[in-house]
């Protein structure tokens, strides 16, 4: 239900002789209120949770990991001693990704800030 709400809101928005599309239909779908805003990065976890529920359902088992083979990443967290140069790791998999902005002006020379 959410995958042909959606497909008709984009058909509607490239299509649509209007400049102003509803999107009660499509909230509904989601079980979301139409009158509440929605974290950006929320909404998408949502999205892609019901749009993975459909593909669960569909005959076509290619779409099972459509969205995993797409958006799943894994990230490391490393934890070093600078005492006895011990370190621990915890991995973790991941359908986004929330990245910190760091403010290099504003940083310490002490702090290690390590990104790759």
């Amino acid at each position: 239900q959410v995958l042909s709400h959606m497909q008709s809101i984009l058909a509607r928005m490239k299509y649509g002789p209007q400049s102003v599309i509803c999107t009660n239909e499509f909230a509904t779908a989601l079980s979301l209120e139409n009158d509440e805003m929605q974290d950006p990065n929320e909404f998408a976890r949502l999205l892609f949770d019901r749009m993975q529920e459909s593909f669960r359902k569909s005959s076509d088992y290619r779409l099972e990991n459509l969205l995993p083979s797409i958006f799943r990443g894994t990230s490391a967290y490393v934890t070093k001693c600078h005492e006895c140069n011990g370190h621990s790791e915890r991995q973790e998999t991941f359908m986004d990704l929330s990245i910190p902005i760091v403010n290099v002006e504003a940083k310490s020379a002490g702090d290690d800030v390590d990104v790759q």
